[in-house]
């Protein structure tokens, strides 16, 4: 697999924009789903809303807005919206989704914004609440179907981001990036996205900004980042037992480890 063909999702997809098929902004993909194939993790849908933050968000102010969400849900026992990624249409500066995609998420907008502008916008450290509504929370009518509903034993990419990765009792750092190759078709921009590997730094800021993977930007910062990631590790998935409870994952000695540079 060449570069050109690997996703970052962290860089390419989270906190990105989606728009349905006539422009319309539906709200950020707040985290991506990762489902069990075999012995493949695979990427099958996105959140947006604040039952994706709040994964996202942890600790005590991610319990809170989980809470508010599931307090206010018209369901006695919900469960998050999804949006499977075969509905996702085009993937540019914006995410665009199908109009079927569009519609749910459209249907849950009025609780998801209410929650952004009461509850997300005064956790530490969020982004602004959504200022364009102010009333009651919209109720979803009807029931969806299972594909737009989270899955028992799915896991998420913020479960990955942040855990600490370890081999042979070195601290490799935490997860800053994960990596994933389109792998057959089963519509979408990709078909199938299968998780392929990860990378392992002591710093966030380079990912942040998007240096973390190839050279960009001024040749000064570039430079400087370089350094500042020169300890940064390539994982191939294959090679590392997740612990998902404990957020720690193990990887093997027979693993070769590349900085993300280095990899053609």
């Amino acid at each position: 697999m060449s570069r050109s063909e690997e996703v970052p999702l962290v860089l390419r997809l989270l906190d990105h924009q989606v728009v349905g098929p006539h422009g319309e902004l539906l709200g950020n993909i707040d985290d991506l789903v990762l489902r069990e194939a075999g012995d493949e993790l695979e990427v099958v849908a996105f959140m947006s809303g604040p039952a994706g933050l709040a994964r996202r968000q942890g600790g005590r102010g991610g319990r809170w807005l989980h809470a508010a969400w599931a307090r206010l849900h018209p369901q006695e026992h919900p469960r998050p919206v999804v949006v499977p990624l075969t509905e996702v249409t085009r993937v540019g500066s914006a995410v665009e989704v199908s109009a079927r995609a569009a519609e749910v998420l459209a249907g849950s907008a009025g609780l998801e914004l209410w929650l952004r502008q009461h509850v997300v916008g005064r956790l530490p450290g969020a982004r602004d609440g959504d200022p364009s509504t102010g009333g009651a929370p919209m109720r979803r009518r009807g029931l969806l179907p299972e594909a737009y509903l989270l899955q028992e034993g799915d896991h998420t990419t913020s479960e990955l981001v942040g855990s600490r990765a370890t081999v042979g009792g070195r601290d490799l750092g935490s997860v800053i990036e994960v990596l994933a190759a389109p792998r057959g078709r089963r519509g979408g921009p990709w078909g199938r996205l299968v998780l392929t590997d990860l990378v392992c730094s002591r710093r966030r800021l380079g990912a942040e900004l998007g240096y973390t993977m190839s050279a960009q930007g001024p040749r000064l910062v570039e430079l400087a980042m370089r350094v500042w990631h020169r300890h940064d590790q390539r994982v191939d998935l294959r090679h590392v037992d997740i612990a998902w409870t404990d957020r720690r994952l193990q990887v093997s000695g027979a693993a070769r480890l590349r900085h993300p540079r280095d990899v053609g």
